[in-house]
């Protein structure tokens, strides 16, 4: 297995992001020990490929992929989603500060046992959904692609498929 190291990716340097849901982290040296810098470590055969809209809706028609919106419930439920869609949020609430969702990897493996399922993730402008996507890769999930632009580029290019109200 073929491992890369990262300190300035947009995963992990966010402020929201936890590295709990990841299977490894590792301080390489005693310069970031003193900084209480922390380095993740991913399996760089296994990121998620990122994919705009339209080759989104071609893995979903022909590949069987499964929609994941990542949003909150009340984003999910009150600015629309893809009539397909699942939403497993990605944090509980937005905050300020935004809190994750401890259980974001289970309740996808609970509604997806197998880890070879293919899955689309989604959220609203696509920051949610890049962690979640890499969250889910390091759980091992295989087969994970992540919406480039999330929902609002899928509506600006596919408005005709969005709902409101609770689809979950």
């Amino acid at each position: 297995m073929s491992l890369s190291t990262t300190t300035r990716s947009s995963v992990a340097s966010s402020r929201a992001f936890s590295p709990r849901f990841f299977r490894e982290t590792v301080t390489p040296d005693k310069r970031h020990q003193r900084r209480g810098r922390r380095i993740l470590v991913l399996r760089a055969d296994a990121s998620p490929s990122l994919v705009k809209p339209s080759k989104a809706m071609e893995m979903i028609e022909t590949q069987k992929y499964a929609y994941v919106d990542v949003r909150t419930k009340h984003e999910f439920e009150t600015v629309g989603h893809h009539k397909n869609s699942t939403c497993i949020p990605f944090f509980k609430s937005m905050g300020p500060p935004p809190e994750l969702n401890p259980n974001f990897v289970k309740e996808v493996e609970a509604k997806f046992p197998s880890k070879d399922c293919p899955l689309l993730i989604g959220c609203a402008a696509g920051g949610r959904s890049a962690k979640a996507s890499a969250a889910l890769v390091a759980a091992g999930f295989t087969n994970v692609a992540d919406l480039e632009g999330g929902f609002k580029a899928w509506a600006s290019e596919f408005g005709d498929m969005i709902e409101t109200g609770c689809g979950c």
